[in-house]
This record gives C-alpha cells, structure tokens and sequence, in this order.
C-alpha cells in the first residue's frame, strides 16, 4: 500500500465525512489537556501519556496527537489509518445509540465501556488482516482496556470478543461499519 500524507489526508476527510466528525490538535487543546491533568491526579493515566499516545472521540471530534501524514516514533502512517476506522467506529456508535447516552455509558459503566471498545477494536482485527492478511496479538490487544481503567473482567470479555470475530474476519467479513466504508475506499484508493 502506498501512504502518502496527502492519501492520509484524503481517507482522514473521506471517514470524516462519512461519520460526521472534525479532527482537532490534541497537542494544542486546553480542553484535553485539562481532561489530561484531571486524569493523571486522579490516577488512571500519567497526563504527557494521554496528551501524545492516545487518540481521543469526544464526539464529534477526534482529538489526534499526530500531524495527519506524518510519521512519528509513535504514529506511523498505518497507525493513522487504523486509528481513524476505530475512532470513526465510535462515532457511529454516538450516532447510533445517541452522544449523550453514548458518554454517560462508555464513561460510566465499564461494562459499557468494553463494549464499545472491543466492537472498535475489531476495526483493528480488520485492518490488520485487510493490510497484511494476519491478525494482531489478541491478548495483547484486549490489554488496552486496563489504560481505560478496565479490570480483568473487562478484559476477558473483550478477549473473548474478539477472538469471536478473528474467523468470520479471516473469512472475509467486515463486522464494523466503520471498516465497511473504510476497507472499499482504500481498496480503490491507495
């Protein structure tokens, strides 16, 4: 595949679209960086951590730390696309069950929130078996949660989830919305 900023760019405003979204400078957001310090003081996540590594959706923006289209030691360009389809995944989930009882729920309910997390997560099982026909570690995948202050209960049943979906996925399915509008657009694309 060949990724350009300018075919980063492109898919980036094409999903943005198609799931109602803008994109906004994490790095430069008082609102985020404030989130940042509130979470660090509270404990559940170091704030430089959440400023640079993770991506945010408080719908509709998707707060990014990368210049889309340009690789760092943390976000090559496979990493911004496979990102965009996740966070895209939230939004419909916000478009689908409502932002309001969306955000009460993801950040209210951890059972809520492995939810909604493992169905985005399999956005990345589909990415990764449409770049490379092979699957990430699911485990280790599933991992994450604990960074969204999941317990091991919610990372069972994310594991669980996903290896679910890892053999319809090998077979050639898309499960996600957000990877049945992203996956035709790069086939023809890039």
């Amino acid at each position: 595949m060949n990724l350009t900023k300018e075919k980063i760019e492109q898919f980036w405003n094409f999903m943005l679209k198609e799931f109602d979204g803008e994109v906004v400078d994490k790095n430069t957001s008082n609102f985020m960086s404030t989130i940042g310090w509130a979470l660090d003081t509270i404990g559940v996540v170091d704030q430089e951590v959440f400023i640079k590594r993770f991506v945010t959706v408080i719908p509709p923006k998707i707060y990014i730390p990368f210049e889309l289209g340009v690789a760092n030691d943390v976000w090559d360009l496979e990493d911004q696309i496979t990102v965009c389809v996740h966070e895209c995944q939230h939004l419909y989930q916000a478009n689908k069950d409502g932002i309001i009882p969306f955000s009460v729920q993801y950040l209210t309910n951890k059972q809520s929130l492995a939810a909604y997390e493992a169905q985005a997560y399999v956005c990345n099982l589909e990415l990764s078996w449409f770049l490379h026909k092979r699957l990430p570690d699911i485990k280790r995948l599933s991992e994450y949660l604990y960074s969204y202050n999941g317990t091991s209960k919610e990372v069972s049943f994310m594991r669980l989830y996903l290896e679910a979906c890892a053999d319809p996925i090998q077979q050639g399915a898309l499960i996600t919305q957000s990877s049945k509008v992203a996956i035709p657009w790069l086939k023809e694309n890039v």
